[in-house]
């Protein structure tokens, strides 16, 4: 219980286009990727017979709390991360067993307000996509948070062929630091292109696939 509001909750309204609530997980479906959020209220280390941690850690969210469990491979690379009373976000997957409300961790997050809105692009871009190792990109969080933005594309297959090359031109005009990924009817594709004034160029782009092919 919290004397005041809940402290995951600017964090879940930054999130929200990506967060599942721990209230609506249930309906999330068996062996289903998501991405949750919390406050860790505890932590339990285990050891496995091979000899290796694992934990299981409480997650809680504004609307309820959540086991999850982290497995040695998880564990060696997350493990700085489950503290009580820290902020976390979490790739995982929903049990294959039905009554079965654990979520198994694949990739987790710190979150603080330095991160949370670059950690809210990544995410964003990665939504959807089948595999779990498109919610784990190469470069750590701490490389992530070095990043102001990135540049998505959203384009159709058809767009593309006729458009590429007018794409090509305005992100050569615009050459920078920010990463630039095509979303091709819902595959993302990272380019080699680099720009500068993110939002001048998404402005730019969007103009150019609106006008008639």
């Amino acid at each position: 219980m919290y004397v005041t509001s809940h402290p995951f909750i600017s964090f879940q309204q930054i999130l929200s286009k990506i967060l599942v609530l721990i209230k609506d997980l249930s309906a999330q479906g068996r062996k289903q990727w998501v991405v949750v959020g919390g406050v860790i209220s505890s932590v339990k280390k285990k050891i496995t017979r091979d000899g290796k941690p694992m934990s299981f850690v409480t997650i809680e969210d504004t609307t309820g709390s959540l086991e999850l469990l982290v497995f040695p491979r998880t564990y060696e690379t997350t493990k700085d991360i489950w503290v009580e009373g820290q902020m976390a976000c979490v790739v995982g997957r929903t049990s294959e067993d039905e009554g079965d409300d654990k979520l198994f961790v694949e990739k987790a997050y710190v979150l603080n307000k330095d991160n949370v809105d670059v950690l809210n692009k990544q995410l964003s871009i990665n939504q959807g996509w089948s595999s779990v190792r498109q919610y784990a990109p190469s470069m750590n969080i701490e490389e992530q948070t070095k990043l102001d933005n990135f540049v998505i594309i959203e384009v159709t297959k058809e767009l593309l062929k006729t458009k590429a090359d007018a794409i090509k031109d305005v992100l050569r005009k615009y050459h920078g630091d920010t990463p630039v990924y095509l979303l091709v009817d819902g595959k993302k594709i990272k380019t080699s292109f680099k720009v500068s004034s993110p939002n001048e160029v998404e402005i730019k782009i969007k103009q150019l696939l609106s006008s008639e092919i």
